[in-house]
């Protein structure tokens, strides 16, 4: 059965990868790589994720890296999943912060109407 999951998890990163420019899918295995390096260096279980991820960004805006964050997040979205809603508010203010202004991410945005 367990070996059954595993090919189901390959197909549908397959799948993902394959709906994603190569840029995107490269720019997000990097994420990837660079947030798990991260997370190594705390030795915390996987539950404490959302933290890790809260965390990591305030890092990256320690190394002032504010420019990138919304590739960041997003990436680390699609391979960890959705944030709760009070951790999204967090990555928010931090972002606000760091930017000194809106963060432009994670809202719907209505389209300006054609005249």
């Amino acid at each position: 059965m367990l070996a059954c999951m595993g090919s189901v998890s390959n197909i549908i990163d397959s799948c993902i990868d394959e709906s994603m420019a190569p840029g995107t899918i490269a720019t997000y295995r990097r994420v990837k790589e660079t947030f798990l390096n991260f997370n190594l260096s705390f030795h915390v279980p996987t539950s404490a994720l959302p933290k890790i991820r809260n965390d990591f960004i305030a890092h990256l805006i320690d190394k002032e890296k504010t420019r990138s964050l919304g590739h960041y997040i997003a990436a680390l979205s699609h391979f960890f999943g959705p944030t709760s809603r009070e951790d999204l508010e967090i990555q928010r203010a931090l972002v606000r912060v760091a930017t000194g202004g809106d963060p432009g991410y994670g809202t719907v945005r209505k389209r300006p109407q054609r005249t």
